[in-house]
């Protein structure tokens, strides 16, 4: 509470009289700080404060007498870090200099310069790494591997949208092999040469986002699922080479699968989908978007099997009919978010079916769906439970 107050007081006024009365509470601060034994000064105080309030701490007490063994006592501290602001060098530097560790780091553009420095010491504890997209360049793509050799617990990174290649993934999965969780959100050069070195080597992976890799088959997400049983959340949207084989390769390995997102992807079949709704009941959240093969038969089987299922779209999957969204209702008493655009067959009997029975759903769309009368739309508009404007899962 003091510390906050200190805060407040520094960026409300300049005068001599506030001052003073921060310089009397720095004072009562610091001489607090310097009774408390320096393992309850790191794990039950710090670990309520963040790295930015430490260089505040820091700042205010630039002249104290205390301050050198203040900067003793937050020696070897594990702070959060931050993943959504990136971080500048000279912060960096700061923070290795006063050998205080972050278990969450985001960089940006200017990474380049990592090599000279930067305290590889720093990355010893660093589980989760994100980075601005903003000016990747082969210069970057280098310096973030010399970034990454260095970081045996790194669990979460995110590298969305960057124009990354097969080789830097491949040493990546050698130099990371902890890894749980990798965004390569419409990264578009890579190949099903780095999604099967991370499968081989990042076996405890969790969650992977390949969406929009145009240029990955069956052959390596097959390979990932002998090698990655505990997947749990898989995205291959817009994966357009993808077929039934790798998602029956998934559903029969990686039973714990609860998000599988296919949008766009024009070879699924029913097929497959049976053999998600035999082997992964578990399942949460399936985006089967333009999935135009699909029909109510796989549906249906979903509905009975995957009872926890808690947002499902179906948009623009043209030969679904009532059959399977009344069985969705009657069955999955989770559902929170369908998103039926585009679905012409629906009609009336199966929006009424999911007014009655899905309670818990809080998003429906019903955009463009031709055989829903005008007036169900109506009774609609004012129902607090269910919503037809356009909604995107």
């Amino acid at each position: 509470m003091i510390f906050n107050n200190i805060k407040t007081e520094v960026y409300s006024s300049e005068s001599t009289v506030t001052q003073m009365r921060i310089k009397n509470k720095v004072d009562v601060l610091m001489n607090y700080f310097m009774k408390l034994p320096n393992d309850m000064f790191q794990q039950q105080l710090l670990q309520y404060v963040t790295v930015y309030d430490i260089v505040f701490l820091d700042n205010a007490c630039m002249n104290h007498r205390y301050r050198s063994q203040l900067l003793d006592k937050i020696s070897g501290v594990i702070l959060s870090g931050d993943l959504i602001n990136a971080l500048s060098w000279l912060f960096i530097s700061w923070v290795g200099k006063r050998k205080i560790f972050l278990r969450n780091m985001r960089f940006n553009y200017k990474l380049h310069g990592i090599s000279s420095r930067f305290d590889v010491g720093q990355l010893e504890y660093v589980k989760n790494i994100s980075f601005e997209k903003k000016g990747f360049s082969i210069i970057m793509e280098n310096a973030l591997i010399i970034l990454l050799k260095y970081c045996p617990q790194l669990q979460s990174l995110d590298l969305a949208c960057c124009s990354i290649t097969d080789a830097s993934i491949i040493s990546i999965s050698k130099y990371c092999t902890r890894l749980q969780t990798i965004n390569l959100f419409f990264c578009c050069n890579l190949t099903n040469e780095s999604i099967i070195s991370l499968s081989q080597y990042c076996t405890e992976l969790k969650s992977i986002n390949l969406s929009g890799g145009r240029r990955i088959t069956d052959t390596s997400i097959i390979t990932m699922s002998l090698h990655c049983s505990g997947l749990q959340s898989l995205d291959l949207s817009c994966c357009s080479q993808i077929t039934e084989r790798s998602i029956i390769s998934i559903s029969l390995r990686c039973t714990s699968l609860q998000e599988l997102n296919l949008y766009n992807c024009l070879h699924i079949t029913d097929a497959c989908l049976i053999s998600i709704a035999d082997h992964c009941t578990r399942l949460q959240s399936l985006d089967l978007y333009n999935c135009f093969q699909v029909t109510d038969i796989s549906i249906i089987k979903l509905s009975k099997n995957c009872i926890s299922l808690q947002s499902l779209s179906l948009a623009e999957c043209h030969k679904v009919t009532n059959l399977c969204i009344i069985s969705l209702s009657q069955h999955c008493l989770s559902l929170q978010a369908l998103n039926l655009f585009g679905c012409h067959r629906i009609t009336d009997l199966g929006v009424k079916s999911i007014s009655h029975h899905s309670l818990e759903l809080k998003c429906l769309n019903l955009y463009s769906c031709t055989g829903i009368s005008s007036r169900l739309r109506k009774t609609y508009t004012s129902a607090s439970e269910l919503y037809h404007d356009v909604y995107s899962l």
